[in-house]
């Protein structure tokens, strides 16, 4: 997010803040998805999704919704990642 210097109306203060908090629930929703999947504590699927973000290079966030959305299967996070030549 970026916050702007200039001073925020109510309105943009509340939609910043609901886009954030629903960013959250949307992460903390594709962790528990990867866990339950694998079979492995919280904190091993927050660093799977992070890896898995990192070594693909695509957005965290944007892997999460796609989990949670359905587009893509938890079983993608666990695969090996592929080395780039």
């Amino acid at each position: 997010m970026h916050w702007s210097v200039e001073p925020a109306r109510s309105d943009d203060l509340v939609t910043r803040v609901h886009s954030a908090i629903a960013a959250k629930a949307t992460f903390d929703i594709a962790k528990g998805m990867v866990a339950a999947y694998a079979g492995v504590a919280i904190s091993e699927a927050t660093h799977l999704l992070t890896d898995y973000a990192t070594w693909n290079l695509v957005r965290l966030g944007d892997t999460a919704q796609a989990l949670v959305s359905r587009t893509m299967e938890p079983a993608v996070i666990l695969a090996p990642p592929r080395t780039r030549g």
